[in-house]
């Protein structure tokens, strides 16, 4: 079974650690009323058309499956319920983010994705999407989310430098991994050394 459209534009670790989350049991995705889970502040509309290169169904496979490496402290609340994945900005990655949490698809992952279009629902979220669109506000945005355990991840040039967790970047044909170590230990998540062992680590 192919895992990965794109291969070539994994790094080697990347489609092993694929592989190997896929072959674990695959929880139903969160379910219930959407209108009435939604906090406020959040789009359940879908995102903008896919990119056509597939990259970024590629990166979508990537944050679908990179919270299995997370360790949230124990008085985050997030051990045992679905993820809360929000994306802030123009989302890039079309329907692919929202298949990997669609119930009964074989590859659906435990969790919901929301597009949030007010700061405030950031909170509400485990995992937090900062789109390129959002550059110019990125700040405000760590702003509101430091110390919180909340993993920041984003998609585009220096994210990492300027203090999102960890970054999507494409070098050479691959997708390969940013890691901001000191972003991560003041929001007290524990990234998986195989992680770190192959990311780019920024301090």
């Amino acid at each position: 079974m192919v895992l990965l459209d794109f291969p070539h534009m994994m790094s080697p670790f990347l489609r092993a650690a694929s592989a190997s989350l896929m072959l674990l049991a695959r929880p139903q995705a969160f379910g219930g009323d959407a209108e009435a889970w939604a906090p406020a502040g959040v789009l359940l509309a879908q995102p903008a058309p896919a990119n056509p290169t597939g990259e970024f169904q590629q990166k979508a496979r990537i944050l679908s499956l990179l919270p299995e490496y997370i360790t949230w402290p124990a008085d985050s609340g997030q051990s045992g319920r679905p993820l809360v994945i929000g994306v802030v900005g123009d989302s890039p990655f079309g329907s692919h983010l929202d298949a990997f949490f669609t119930p009964g698809q074989p590859q659906s992952r435990k969790g919901r994705v929301l597009y949030l279009n007010n700061l405030r629902a950031i909170e509400t979220c485990d995992v937090l999407f900062i789109c390129e669109s959002e550059s110019e506000r990125l700040y405000e945005i760590l702003r509101r989310v430091k110390d919180r355990p909340i993993l920041t991840m984003g998609a585009s040039p220096d994210f990492a430098r300027r203090g999102v967790m960890v970054n999507l970047v494409l070098d050479r044909g691959r997708i390969g991994l940013e890691v901001n170590r000191t972003a991560c230990r003041l929001s007290r998540l524990e990234v998986s050394a195989h992680i770190l062992k192959n990311a780019k680590i920024i301090e």
